[in-house]
């Protein structure tokens, strides 16, 4: 656990939100909240727990006025939070934030990235892909985010967004999760964060890296067979 006490802005509290698996140190600028006092928190699996409290962030701190949120996977510098800040007061009319993925993937992409890394299942993969059908997640409204930052100011619309995100999420999985597929068709307010890469490396570490693995040959094999899978939802 980083001691942010020198980094952090008088202006800013930092809430680092756990499950009650992690030795909390103390002294360290942080304040913590168990999310699992919640009646209502997931007991399924950590991906599920861990988005219930990355998307509710109105229910966690409903008297801020704004609410940063990013993973855990970093070590941040003081320019963080001083860029936070100063990016909230020059963007004041941005209420939903999101780094825009250096990507572009498309709807079909964000989806086989789970399969082809071993997220999911192939069968899983295909039920995900009818409950997005189900669910009018169509296609062409997709746009291609991170979750990993998130700029939120409290209002009844973003909150709101936040809740049917989060229904989504829960309508859509019950093991492994990828709520960046669901987040377009949440009703948020989207403005996408410029250079996130760029800007992420310049102000913070990563030391926590991505578990996901190089595609296997079964993996590629069946992507193809996905595909399919994939068009023929929505062909109709």
């Amino acid at each position: 656990m980083p001691n942010i006490k020198q980094e952090l802005p008088e202006s800013l509290d930092a809430y680092y939100l756990h499950d009650g698996n992690i030795e909390l140190p103390t002294d360290r600028g942080w304040k913590y909240l168990n999310i699992t006092e919640q009646t209502d928190c997931p007991n399924t699996t950590y991906p599920m727990r861990q988005r219930f409290g990355r998307l509710l962030s109105h229910r966690w701190f409903p008297d801020a006025d704004w609410t940063i949120y990013l993973d855990q996977k970093w070590y941040l510098h003081k320019d963080f939070f001083t860029t936070m800040v100063r990016y909230i007061e020059e963007n004041p009319t941005h209420h939903f934030v999101v780094p825009k993925h250096s990507e572009t993937r498309s709807l079909w992409e964000e989806l086989a990235f789970p399969f082809m890394t071993g997220y999911f299942t192939f069968d899983y993969a295909a039920k995900v892909l009818k409950k997005l059908k189900e669910l009018r997640c169509h296609p062409e409204d997709f746009t291609s985010t991170l979750t990993c930052l998130l700029i939120r100011k409290n209002t009844p619309i973003v909150n709101a967004a936040n809740e049917r995100w989060y229904s989504l999420l829960n309508l859509t999985y019950d093991f492994s999760v990828r709520d960046q597929l669901l987040l377009p068709y949440s009703g948020a307010p989207l403005t996408l964060f410029p250079d996130f890469d760029n800007f992420i490396n310049s102000v913070g570490i990563m030391y926590y890296p991505e578990t996901s693995r190089t595609p296997g040959q079964k993996e590629m094999d069946r992507l193809g067979e996905l595909k399919k899978v994939y068009e023929d939802t929505f062909s109709t």
